[in-house]
């Protein structure tokens, strides 16, 4: 085994690169002799705790190379709490153990990252184009259950939809949320909600979608009423006396209608409103934790 030192650095080249993808390493593997090991391949292993992965990495001209840790054991890299975590980093080369000590500043990042768990849903107020890195779109867009969306399916699995293995975050275009009756009787009609995608939940579980509806109801309405009365009706052509009028007309006062009684009658309501039921909102849109 070739002896190698290692003169190396640990760049954090931005908070969004580091909490999607790991930690930004970067080193120069130089010879006993000081020589730098240029345009070799090196077998670099780097520990946390019990996470570790081995990384084949080709040094440049100068000797410099470049890594990403957590880019080959993604899962078990997502996993890892940075806001509790005591162990090392501990990086192998070629076997040789060149470093083994306590993190500075980089976790702190992550452990902002690991501040928002997974799946977390919150309102975004600017366009999609502008979504930050590690959230993704509600938008029913389907994903790989491994890789960078995994851990995302490790929180919400197939809740909103099973697309051929893949998984579905959930559509909230034009949905208000709401929480789930979780076995109480807020929510009548929970055992009616339905999947919005095939594969995703129905009834009283994360992931169901609810129709707009009203309650059930009925409107009353009445006329008033003026007692029992009668109308009289003038005939045409008879002057009171009997006598035609001069014109051909004239009314008989004394010729009544028939008395109905007491009475109201019907009032029909007619419809009034717009397309549905709504209070006072604003638009933004929704987007979820990786």
């Amino acid at each position: 085994m070739k002896s190698t030192i290692l003169l190396f650095l640990l760049v954090f080249t931005s908070v969004a690169l580091f909490a999607q993808n790991g930690i930004g390493f970067q080193g120069i593997a130089r010879d006993p002799q000081g020589n730098a090991i240029a345009n070799q391949t090196i077998s670099v292993k780097f520990s946390i705790g019990t996470f570790n992965e081995t990384q084949n990495i080709a040094t440049d001209n100068f000797g410099v190379f470049s890594a990403t840790i957590g880019s080959v054991n993604t899962t078990a890299f997502g996993n890892l709490v940075f806001a509790n975590i005591t162990d090392n980093l501990k990086v192998e080369v070629d076997g040789t153990t060149i470093y083994d000590d306590k993190f500075n500043t980089v976790p702190y990042a992550k452990a902002s990252e690991n501040g928002v768990p997974s799946g977390t849903i919150v309102p975004f107020a600017g366009p999609k184009s502008n979504i930050p890195v590690g959230w993704v779109y509600c938008d029913g867009t389907s994903y790989a259950t491994t890789g960078m969306y995994g851990k995302l399916y490790n929180s919400i699995g197939f809740s909103w939809g099973n697309d051929g293995g893949k998984f579905r975050v959930p559509d909230l275009r034009g949905y208000f949320l709401r929480g789930i009756a979780d076995g109480t009787t807020v929510d009548p009609d929970r055992a009616a909600r339905t999947a919005k995608y095939a594969g995703g939940n129905t009834a009283d579980n994360v992931g169901s979608y609810q129709a707009d509806n009203f309650a059930s109801h009925n409107h009353t309405g009445n006329t008033s009423t003026d007692g029992a009365h009668i109308h009289p009706i003038g005939v045409r052509g008879f002057a009171t006396n009997g006598a035609q009028g001069a014109d051909g007309s004239g009314d008989d006062p004394n010729i009544y209608t028939k008395s109905a009684g007491n009475h109201s009658h019907t009032l029909n309501i007619n419809n009034n409103g717009g397309s549905e039921t709504r209070p006072e909102n604003a638009g933004v849109i929704f987007i979820i934790k990786i």
